[in-house]
């Protein structure tokens, strides 16, 4: 029964390499985008690129764990039990979620300048909050496993 904790656990030690990985392309595209207006000085499309890639990548992997939890849980107990690790991943989706479509409208150009003014921001906040939001997911996580070896 442990060999079925090798998906999660490997998924999630992924999201913990991914995450520090998405905070380091991003600031250097911030840096890029800074000094841009002062040499006009352009930002290498691999960054983006990168970034990009290992955002969808979070994505997946928060995906996949979300829909592990849930159909584990209703395999397991029969019904979904709402426990903390139940909040946390649900708020981790979400978060991951508006992660993903912050970036998406800050990068159309048919998004009035208005909104992308505040995208920038809420996109930076929210990865604030996902940092968070991965220890709680993390501890609540390491309960479900105890509970199982038990």
């Amino acid at each position: 029964m442990l060999w079925v904790f090798q998906f999660p656990a490997w998924s999630m030690g992924f999201c913990l390499v991914i995450f520090p990985a998405l905070g380091l392309t991003g600031y250097y595209i911030r840096q890029y985008r800074l000094e841009q207006w002062q040499r006009q000085k352009l930002r290498p499309q691999w960054l983006s690129n990168s970034h990009w890639w290992l955002g969808m990548a979070f994505l997946a992997l928060m995906v996949f764990l979300w829909l592990f939890g849930v159909v584990g849980t209703i395999w397991r107990h029969g019904s979904l039990q709402y426990s903390g690790h139940f909040w946390a991943g649900n708020v981790m989706l979400a978060l991951t979620l508006l992660s993903v479509w912050s970036a998406q409208q800050m990068n159309n150009r048919e998004t009035p300048t208005a909104i992308r003014l505040w995208l920038r921001p809420l996109h930076l906040g929210t990865n604030a909050v996902i940092l968070i939001g991965l220890a709680w997911v993390s501890w609540t996580g390491w309960e479900v496993v105890q509970q199982y070896i038990r």
